[in-house]
């Protein structure tokens, strides 16, 4: 009966319902588009910070004043069981490495122009039959069993065969290679210093030299740890028989279950990853050098990071306490109309909570059909359009950046529902005050 009777009421004040409607589903719209923002930032966030210090948590190389540099990869087991959040150990070799590369003749004539009328032309300062030479960031992986970060293929194919290399874009347009072209490619490992005095620069080392073919020109996101796209990569165990170095390594890159970084505050998720690498500290003791370059970048950005999660949270806040007071003056207006009604009511004995019941039921009617209509709303206006804004502002993939969670929506109408009902209650409890003498006099 109060059900039918709300149901009446909203019809004969059809207007005033449309606008409730219309606000709530805005309000609560926004409010589900401003959570899922945070909430899909909180995620994103991480992947950002991964695109500029890599997808891995900590990098373990030899102390520079060690006498042998190189790390022996029979610790990696050891490593990997000694936390249940170190996801990954992979062993690497990374470091700078001279490139020189034959310019080649031009296919077409050479007058410069191809039978289809296009202009073909040489990097600049570049000849036909010239050695260019120059220098790009060299990294061998294991490709089996190190998958950390993401290629996007420009040309060719992932190949990482013995004689084969991944260009990445930048080293591939300055050298101007191809897939199919060849380069030849030397590397020096580190040398240790004294203790106490700094590396020289002009030390003399020996080169390993070798002759790659480029298999494919990529970009790489979170893979060699620098923000560029500036690299040569190759097979880890063909740089290892290449550099005459079996089952040894540069380095040690070590993942962890990204879910430490799950907490909103990026202090104690940085904390969380120092409290891991200080594990393996404890292990491999003082003569290893420990990076840890997503909890560094953490810690640097952490206040931008509150701050913007704070401010589109008031925001959120905001607009729903608008929304709040607009149901609050729509509803006590509607009492006030109703007021004969309800006194009424009490002459034929209908109890106060009755009357407080009339008012809560018609606020959840409105509750349930605009919070419905507003979450929908919201999850797709954040889907189709926020979403689609921060990866084309941030270059990423669309498939990266997260959809809307269930813990974005369930807070988003939870919240909503709250102020909802903190907005109805003192018009329901003016509708319970109604007195049997307003049937006579309403006014």
């Amino acid at each position: 009966m109060t059900l039918r009777y709300v149901l009446k009421s909203l019809n004969r004040r059809k207007m005033r319902t449309i606008l409730m409607l219309l606000a709530l589903i805005v309000g609560v719209g926004a409010l589900v588009a401003l959570s899922a923002t945070v909430d899909t930032y909180e995620r994103f966030y991480l992947g950002t910070v991964s695109n500029t210090a890599g997808d891995f948590d900590l990098v373990i190389t030899k102390s520079d004043i060690e006498p042998d540099l190189l790390i022996d990869e029979q610790i990696i087991p050891s490593l990997a069981a000694l936390d249940p959040a170190i996801e990954r150990v992979v062993p690497r070799i990374q470091g700078l490495a001279d490139i020189d590369v034959v310019q080649s003749e031009p296919a077409e004539p050479a007058d410069g122009v191809s039978q289809s009328g296009e202009f073909l032309l040489l990097p600049t300062n570049q000849t036909p039959g010239e050695v260019v030479h120059g220098s790009a960031e060299f990294i061998a992986l294991n490709p089996d069993v190190d998958d950390l970060g993401h290629f996007e293929v420009i040309s060719g194919t992932l190949n990482f065969s013995p004689g084969y290399a991944v260009v990445l874009q930048e080293t591939a347009d300055t050298f101007d290679l191809q897939p199919g072209d060849t380069f030849d490619l030397s590397y020096a490992l580190p040398v240790p210093r004294q203790e106490g005095v700094e590396s020289a620069a002009d030390v003399s080392t020996r080169r390993a030299r070798t002759t790659l073919t480029v298999s494919g020109v990529a970009l790489q996101r979170g893979v060699t740890g620098l923000e560029n796209n500036n690299g040569v990569l190759v097979d880890l165990i063909y740089a290892q028989v290449w550099l005459g170095l079996p089952a040894r390594a540069e380095r040690v890159v070590l993942a962890f279950d990204e879910s430490i970084y799950g907490n909103n505050d990026p202090q104690a998720s940085a904390f969380q990853a120092r409290s891991i690498a200080e594990k393996v500290r404890n292990v491999l003791g003082d003569s290893y050098s420990y990076e840890l370059p997503r909890a560094t970048v953490l810690s640097d950005t952490a206040e931008a990071f509150i701050f913007f999660q704070a401010l589109v949270s008031i925001y959120g806040i905001l607009s729903l306490s608008v929304v709040g007071l607009l149901v609050r003056t729509m509803v006590m207006t509607n009492v006030r109309e109703q007021t004969r009604d309800l006194a009424l009511f009490r002459i034929l004995g209908a109890p106060r909570r009755y009357l407080f019941s009339i008012v809560a039921v018609e606020v959840a009617t409105l509750g349930v059909i605009g919070i419905s209509v507003g979450a929908l709303g919201g999850q797709a206006l954040t889907n189709s359009v926020i979403a689609p804004l921060i990866a084309e502002q941030a270059g990423v993939p669309i498939g990266d950046i997260p959809l809307v969670s269930a813990n974005a929506l369930i807070l988003s109408i939870l919240t909503a529902a709250v102020v909802l009902a903190v907005s109805a209650y003192q018009p329901a409890r003016r509708a319970a005050g109604t007195k049997i003498m307003y049937a006579i006099n309403p006014g």
